[in-house]
């Protein structure tokens, strides 16, 4: 499939419909869509709820951090940690989680 976006469509993101086994993401200003072919029906083990939950907590952290913006400590050390190693992630966002991830 091919998804050329016109101009009332910057970007697309999430599932078509809350039941679909198909999604959007826009990253780097590229747009990719994909489908869930294969959706877990067992309930998740306890490692898996581990992760998720973990998964979770970063990305509040994260967020709450991008949120803050310049000013805040923690956003201004990461921004700085980010643009003097631009290859350790593709995007401030990533760099933040894989530094948080790494504290828990």
């Amino acid at each position: 499939m091919k998804l050329k976006l016109v101009d009332i469509f910057k970007s697309a993101s999430g599932k078509i419909c809350h039941d679909s086994e198909f999604y959007a993401a826009t990253r780097n200003g590229k747009t990719y869509s994909g489908r869930l072919c294969h959706p877990a029906k067992r309930e998740k083990s306890a490692a898996q709820k581990a992760a998720t939950d973990k998964f979770a907590k970063v990305q509040k952290i994260v967020s709450t951090i991008l949120k803050s913006g310049p000013g805040n400590d923690a956003y201004d050390e990461y921004t700085l940690a980010y643009k003097s190693n631009p290859a350790a992630a593709e995007t401030l966002h990533g760099f933040i989680f894989r530094k948080e991830y790494e504290k828990l």
